[in-house]
């Protein structure tokens, strides 16, 4: 990058402001350690999940024709806030529509010595404390939560998408906070990472465990990222197969009958299942093709793609 007209890397260009602070070598190789890592390629990178401040000066030159622009993807977070995110590993399969995750969020006030869950509104401030990044609408929220197959029940819970971020306003006079995602399946996810290191679950009952961060003040963590690792034996394909039976029991190979179906899929906590249009997934037929359904076409005429509806 060039600062000043001079090409130089962002390491040194920090490296040299600390220089001119007057902090010395081992201050400065200190901080210089907390804030890059190496890349693949030996290069100096902002290590993940590391929070910085980004101030800019604009000079307005009075009645006209002066105009400041400016348009980045990186996560702003205003003071008091902090931003959860969400994302699964261990699979390839991007479609992840019918899946949420349950989290409580509880925070430590300076005027109190215990932590209190983080509720849908403030009640003094009529905002919602929970949304989404991109949209600012309110995170899916329940008062009461018991997750699917299990008797354990959580209150004050919000929920997450895979790949979805929100941001958390805590009220003004927060010290500390830490977050709980809630009755992970275990027979699902294997592991749970916050911010790149694994932690350690708490059983909650019908193998499910619950996954909490330790406390940490504002200043010292304004992004989490929970991450779930699928485990390999929950990656399963269905298979669906057809026989027809005569009336003495033989099954019939050569009758040129065809049947329909329709899939219904649903999440772990759906209390009803939904006809299968809006997911990705795919039929093999006989020949081991990857089709999908033409109705404008022959039944007998399927294509080698992936489905998205039928």
């Amino acid at each position: 990058m060039n600062v000043n007209g001079t090409e130089t890397t962002l390491r040194d260009a920090f490296e040299s402001n600390y220089r001119a602070r007057g902090l010395d070598e081992a201050e400065i190789e200190q901080k210089l350690d907390d804030i890059f890592v190496q890349n693949e390629k030996g290069q100096y990178v902002f290590r993940e999940y590391s929070t910085h401040t980004m101030r800019i000066f604009y000079m307005e030159r009075g009645a006209g024709a002066s105009n400041l622009h400016m348009r980045f993807n990186l996560a702003s977070v205003r003071p008091g806030q902090i931003l959860l995110s969400k994302q699964i590993s261990g699979t390839d399969k991007a479609d992840y529509k019918l899946a949420e995750y349950a989290y409580q969020i509880w925070y430590e006030t300076s005027g109190n010595s215990g932590f209190e869950r983080l509720t849908e509104r403030t009640e003094t401030i009529s905002r919602v404390n929970v949304a989404d990044q991109d949209t600012n609408a309110a995170a899916k929220y329940l008062k009461s939560f018991i997750p699917a197959g299990s008797s354990a029940v959580y209150e004050d819970v919000f929920f997450l998408a895979p790949n979805q971020t929100v941001c958390i306003s805590l009220p003004e006079d927060v010290t500390r906070y830490y977050i709980v995602e809630c009755g992970v399946n275990t027979q699902v996810y294997d592991s749970v990472s916050v911010n790149g290191s694994e932690i350690e679950g708490i059983p909650s009952g019908d193998s499910r465990m619950d996954y909490a961060t330790d406390a940490a003040f504002l200043s010292e963590r304004q992004r989490v990222v929970f991450d779930n690792h699928v485990s390999a034996d929950a990656r399963r394909s269905l298979t669906i197969t057809n026989r027809l039976y005569d009336l003495e029991g033989q099954e019939v190979t050569d009758d040129p009958g065809r049947f329909t179906f329709r899939l219904y899929l649903g999440g772990e906590n759906d209390a009803e299942l939904t006809a299968a249009s809006m997911q990705d997934y795919c039929v093999k037929n006989a020949h081991g093709e990857y089709c999908r359904w033409d109705a404008e076409r022959s039944p007998r005429d399927m294509t080698r793609q992936t489905i998205s509806d039928r």
